[in-house]
């Protein structure tokens, strides 16, 4: 095994993002046991190509995934710490769930860790706000907030629909008409803005639905692999086979969906996790 000093350790950490990925996970959740996993890489390797170009696209992958921790978090902090100017606008279906990945960010940059291997600091912190003392922020928000005179260099849309509201029509036209009238509008630079949208399949007209009826490109994990299927981004190249699970050992397991609940409205939705593309409500 070669044997590395902790210098050259953190100087890994600083410049590989997933190799920080893994190194957040144990700073934020010290009491679990950290399992990566090849979508992983994928996800990494998407936002790291993203830098400095112009990109639209979606994740999909199922609950427990670790999606929003790759994304919402540990990109926002990573990209933070390069560059301190960057401004970041994160929407959410509910204000608590955007404050709570805000309030996770905030516990990454304010940890030991990331002040060992970066310079950025913090001199705003609220409820809805992290603001560096470079003028970057990542601000939090939820679906249908107005956003006026706010604009970010990369918009984040984590969970834009609650899975209890994905068989409402009036629902999921809020989500979709708030996406492309207001928060598309919100990019500082249309020529290297940056959007991603995260969340798990819920319905075929929910907003990553819409989205790929536009032809956005994007990444999509069904739990199950429905065909055997070549997963490339970048440099990154993953043979998924028919059959297999998306995580070896699902950090929820198959048992956790017929647990959701007792309706077919209810277990709907999150069953679509299963699969590439929700059915047909008539399905």
């Amino acid at each position: 095994m070669i044997q590395i000093t902790p210098a050259q350790r953190d100087a890994i950490f600083r410049s590989n993002f997933l190799a920080f990925f893994h190194a957040s996970f144990h700073e934020l959740e010290p009491n679990k046991k950290f399992e990566p996993n090849w979508h992983h890489e994928a996800i990494s390797e998407l936002l790291v190509q993203s830098q400095g170009k112009l990109t639209h696209a979606f994740i999909s992958a199922p609950p427990r995934s670790l999606k929003s921790l790759l994304v919402s978090v540990v990109w926002v902090a990573f990209k933070l710490g390069h560059d301190p100017t960057h401004k970041f606008i994160c929407a959410s279906y509910s204000r608590d769930l955007a404050n709570h990945l805000g309030a996770q960010c905030r516990k990454l940059m304010q940890s030991d860790l990331y002040c060992r291997l970066f310079r950025t600091r913090l001199q705003k912190i609220t409820e809805d706000e992290l603001m560096t003392t470079e003028g970057g922020f990542r601000l939090s928000t939820s679906v249908g907030s107005t956003l006026t005179g706010l604009g970010g260099d990369t918009l984040i849309v984590d969970d834009p629909l609650n899975a209890s509201d994905a068989y409402s029509e009036t629902q999921r036209k809020t989500v979709n008409t708030w996406f492309t009238d207001t928060l598309s509008s919100r990019s500082n630079d249309k020529r290297t803005a940056a959007i991603f949208v995260v969340g798990q399949r819920l319905h075929q007209n929910d907003l990553i639905g819409t989205l790929i009826a536009k032809d956005w490109s994007g990444l999509v994990f069904p739990a199950i692999a429905p065909r055997d299927t070549l997963i490339e981004v970048g440099r990154f190249k993953h043979f998924w086979k028919e059959g297999e699970p998306l995580q070896p050992r699902p950090r929820t397991g198959f048992q956790w969906f017929e647990r959701c609940g007792r309706e077919a409205r209810v277990l709907a939705p999150v069953a679509a996790c299963r699969k590439p593309r929700p059915a047909p409500e008539h399905a």
